[in-house]
């Protein structure tokens, strides 16, 4: 099976402590991928790393079977909803995804219909000449996943992406996160298992920096479910 993602013995430390302490991991393409851990086990390190905000001290990262990222081959091919996103306060909704987008290399009318198609998901129709200062806490972190998904990047990586959701828009977002599957990419993060539970078929257990286990959703639940009896 095809590997989106691969990081191999990735040892990140911050002084003495260490982020990442070997940690492994294999994304296979076109999954919906959930990473699983308390806060501080390592998800959001391993997620800088791969896009490259993060510089490591020992290991490899494969990012669509091309090695480490770059910002040249990669661009537009990869996005990173980070845990705390931060967008200019002044800046208008529409006016900033198409920022984006355009930062992207996309173009109109593909640029324009995306933008549409995303609000329209993310339930911003109505918000899309208003400024980022006058949007609630819950409309910003739509607007994180819609500028997250902006012209269909290869893998995305969503970090805690449904943290400060209404449980009707949290629905709406792991239907739009189950719909891309097979298409896209989808690494989601989060230490809420019904989360995984709801939008991925892979997850990976993740704790201290190290990967503890990986396997199919299906085979995790299975196993989950088994009753042994001793005599």
């Amino acid at each position: 099976m095809t590997s989106a993602l691969e990081m191999t013995g990735i040892v990140k430390c911050y002084g003495r402590t260490r982020a990442l302490d070997g940690f492994d991991l294999a994304v296979p393409a076109g999954s919906v991928f959930g990473l699983v851990g308390s806060n501080g086990a390592g998800k959001t390190t391993a997620m800088a790393v791969t896009v490259g905000l993060l510089k490591i001290k020992a290991g490899t990262v494969r990012v669509l079977g091309e090695g480490p990222f770059d910002p040249n081959r990669h661009a537009g091919r990869v996005s990173l909803l980070p845990q705390d996103s931060r967008f200019p306060p002044h800046a208008r909704v529409e006016e900033l995804l198409r920022y984006y987008g355009r930062l992207q290399g996309m173009k109109d009318p593909d640029l324009a219909r995306s933008v549409d198609d995303l609000l329209g998901w993310v339930h911003l129709q109505d918000r899309r000449r208003s400024a980022i200062r006058t949007l609630s806490h819950g409309m910003v972190r739509r607007l994180s996943i819609a500028q997250a998904f902006l012209g269909e990047p290869e893998l995305v990586l969503l970090d805690e992406p449904l943290n400060g959701l209404d449980p009707r828009e949290a629905l709406r977002a792991r239907d739009l996160i189950r719909g891309r599957r097979g298409r896209q990419t989808i690494v989601v993060s989060s230490h809420h298992l019904a989360d995984i539970e709801a939008v991925c078929d892979h997850v990976a257990f993740v704790e201290k920096g190290r990967r503890v286990r990986q396997d199919t959703l299906e085979t995790i639940m299975r196993r989950a479910h088994q009753i042994s009896y001793q005599l």
